[in-house]
């Protein structure tokens, strides 16, 4: 995509990756690398390796391709709302490569979404429900596992700026 960079000039190396990682310079795009791969923020370890994994709130795919990286026979779904992350997203987790990268808001309910604040920095909106249609579907943790056909997640990675306590995770298992 236009706009962005591969991190192959990074500050630490990231030697086991084999696709470029890419990033917008001048965005918390650099920040947010730094965390994932620099200072191993998502690096903890599980009782079990997870077969599913549910990336909410994806941003650009960082946090999706370490764990990919870790995980590489993981299904991983991404979903991200925001559009012009969304793209970037695709080109650092692309379908050739297993990701099932989606655009959409998660919410308790299905429906569509605005985004709330469109001045915050492109790793802080916020989105709620809109009372019209948008062209930004909101989907429910419920619907997004019918409709990649699965019947659970292993994993579930939510960075979706505050509505974390809405969602109703357990009982969608």
């Amino acid at each position: 995509p236009s706009g962005v960079e591969s991190c192959a000039g990074a500050s630490r190396p990231v030697n086991a990756y084999v696709q470029p990682i890419y990033v917008r310079s001048s965005t918390p795009d650099v920040g947010t690398f730094e965390h994932v791969f620099v200072w191993d923020d998502y690096n903890v370890e599980l009782p079990l390796s997870p077969v599913t994994i549910l990336d909410l709130g994806a941003n650009i795919g960082l946090a999706s391709r370490w764990y990919a990286n870790k995980y590489p026979e993981a299904i991983i779904i991404a979903i991200e709302p925001d559009s012009e992350n969304f793209k970037v997203l695709n080109a650092n987790c692309p379908e050739a490569a297993g990701y099932h990268c989606i655009r959409a808001a998660v919410g308790a309910q299905d429906g569509f979404g605005a985004c709330e604040n469109p001045q915050a920095l492109s790793h802080s909106f916020r989105f709620s429900t809109s009372e019209v249609a948008t062209d930004l579907p909101i989907k429910s943790i419920k619907t997004i596992l019918v409709d990649a056909d699965l019947n659970g997640f292993d994993l579930i990675k939510m960075d979706i700026e505050g509505a974390e306590e809405q969602l109703p995770v357990a009982s969608t298992l």
